[in-house]
């Protein structure tokens, strides 16, 4: 249950935990053109952002700093490995391997320290030039088994967090699984930045009645982008 919930709440891509999870609408392509980064989804080696994360399950809030540590390959896709590392921790409490082409960034595998899970099919968290009001989706084998995503842009704004504005997409996403965990995700992507902010509420079910809900938001508090 555990590894189900960090995996969601990274995706993307966040994504994902993000993740989770946007070149949008500005954004152009040329015929043919083949990309291998998104603006709002920086995936260059050597790239960390730190976030402060609040839970309804603690009363004290945590860090989470997100390290692009290797770039590897999986299978036929060329993937950024972010690593999460929490409280400072020297080991990564879990790894998402992300892949991106024509700016479509997609969730292609998660690794534990004493498992792994690849996506089938990869799941997309960011799509390439949409707009407000565009809309994606997502069906196959995730952590929690048979899974479907929903994903729209909801708005563009200007976002403050702890202090500092961010001109960012935000990008609404529903999973369910067979599991019975449903996640109900709101992501806010800075342009050059990445992952400014994820406010998700996760709800477990059984036989469509809830057994418990909790919530967690992570707040970006400092990044640095590798060229």
């Amino acid at each position: 249950m555990k590894k189900l919930f960090i995996a969601k709440i990274f995706f993307i891509a966040k994504i994902f935990l993000c993740l989770i999870f946007l070149c949008l609408s500005g954004v152009s392509l040329s015929a043919g053109a083949k990309k291998t980064s998104n603006p709002y989804f920086p995936m260059s080696k050597g790239s960390s952002w730190t976030y402060e994360a609040v839970t309804s399950a603690s009363k004290e809030p945590y860090t989470c700093e997100i390290r692009i540590n290797n770039l590897e390959k999986t299978g036929s896709y060329s993937c950024s490995v972010f690593s999460a590392y929490i409280n400072s921790s020297d080991t990564p409490w879990q790894s998402e391997y992300y892949s991106c082409e024509d700016f479509n960034v997609k969730l292609v595998k998660i690794v534990w320290p004493d498992d792994s899970f690849v996506y089938t099919p990869p799941m997309p968290g960011l799509r390439s030039a949409f707009g407000e009001g565009s809309k994606w989706s997502w069906e196959g084998k995730g952590p929690g088994g048979k899974s479907k995503a929903e994903s729209s842009v909801e708005k563009k704004e200007i976002l403050e967090v702890d202090g500092k504005s961010y001109d960012c997409v935000k990008v609404k996403t529903l999973i369910t699984t067979e599991n019975g965990m449903n996640f109900d995700i709101s992501r806010w992507y800075g342009l050059g930045v990445g992952l400014v902010k994820e406010d998700t509420t996760i709800t477990e079910t059984d036989g469509g009645n809830i057994k418990k809900t909790s919530h967690v938001v992570f707040s970006l508090k400092n990044f640095s982008l590798a060229k």
